[in-house]
């Protein structure tokens, strides 16, 4: 799947892929990249599900609109005109458009590279879909949670501790956005249901 624009204001799948397994022992790497995921996305965008098996990690984040983007990398000092404001942002992306570039894609793009280390980012692919309507962000959201029974981890998504999947049936604090992810699903009942929904049609395909 190619990488689309990372855009403000639109909720995006996200997955990273080793090309050598070797580089990403879950054990070691996850919860550690869990952390930094949050520390370095929570100012631009909000998560609503992610899973991590050997050799992907897949999010789902909302991103914030313009002005929270171009706030945060302006005090990051990631522009190099120190002038430079969200309206000259703005007439450049619409400048280039037609070429795909973004400037607010290219300092997400790199931040998200930025997680790992030098070795380990020459060896992982970073992918982006935009979701375009709640369908479709209900969709990947059980399709990751299924991502570690897909890939032999577990039976069942209830015993996988790397994903996002027992978060939003329980009560305890998270920083996982799950009041909006139940609202996408209505009640916990539904959400638990229609993931097991999908469970019985991959299992008897």
């Amino acid at each position: 799947m190619p990488r689309q624009l990372l855009l403000p204001s639109h909720t995006c799948l996200l997955t990273f892929a080793s090309s050598d397994l070797k580089t990403w022992s879950l054990a070691e790497d996850a919860l550690d990249l869990l952390q930094l995921f949050r520390k370095q996305l929570a100012s631009v965008s909000e998560t609503l599900a992610f899973a991590i098996v050997p050799g992907t990690a897949a999010f789902i984040v909302s991103l914030g609109d313009e002005e929270v983007l171009f706030k945060y990398f302006k005090n990051e000092g990631k522009f190099p005109e120190e002038n430079e404001t969200l309206e000259g942002i703005r007439a450049l992306n619409k400048q280039l458009a037609a070429q795909q570039f973004n400037v607010f894609d290219r300092q997400l793009y790199k931040l998200l590279t930025g997680l790992f280390t030098p070795e380990k980012s020459r060896k992982i692919q970073l992918t982006c879909k935009i979701l375009s309507d709640d369908t479709e962000i209900r969709h990947e959201i059980i399709r990751i949670h299924q991502l570690p029974v897909l890939t032999h981890c577990c039976a069942s998504p209830s015993n996988w501790k790397f994903s996002s999947y027992q978060a939003v049936l329980s009560d305890a604090p998270t920083a996982l956005q799950r009041d909006k992810v139940l609202s996408l699903f209505g009640t916990r009942e539904n959400f638990s249901s229609a993931h097991s929904a999908v469970a019985d049609q991959t299992y008897s395909a």
